[in-house]
């Protein structure tokens, strides 16, 4: 059998699969140490909800928590969205579905 595509580079990028309840959604994170990036939040069709700025780590990880709430401050409804880690030209997503709370 084939290996699957070489790793990011370190990328990593940790979410639930699905999330209930109204507790923030820990987004956690690894990346090259020194690394510039960004975490978005999309919605199934591709609209941005919410993004965050992502600190170079020194020791190459961290986490960020959203608080299930757009940019303007209005509650995410529960259905389908999309976590999104982007370094330079690299990405990773993950799905996750917020349960109705």
């Amino acid at each position: 059998g084939q290996a699957g595509p070489p790793p990011l580079h370190g990328l990593q990028l940790h979410v639930p699969g699905v999330w209930g309840g109204t507790a923030p959604l820990r987004i956690r994170y690894v990346l090259p140490r020194g690394a510039t990036a960004a975490i978005r939040v999309l919605d199934v069709t591709g609209r941005q909800v919410r993004a965050f700025p992502v600190d170079p780590p020194s020791s190459g990880g961290g986490s960020v928590e959203w608080d299930l709430r757009g940019e303007r401050g209005e509650r995410a409804p529960a259905g389908v969205y999309f976590v999104q880690l982007i370094a330079g030209e690299e990405a990773q997503s993950r799905k996750v579905v917020l349960l109705a709370r």
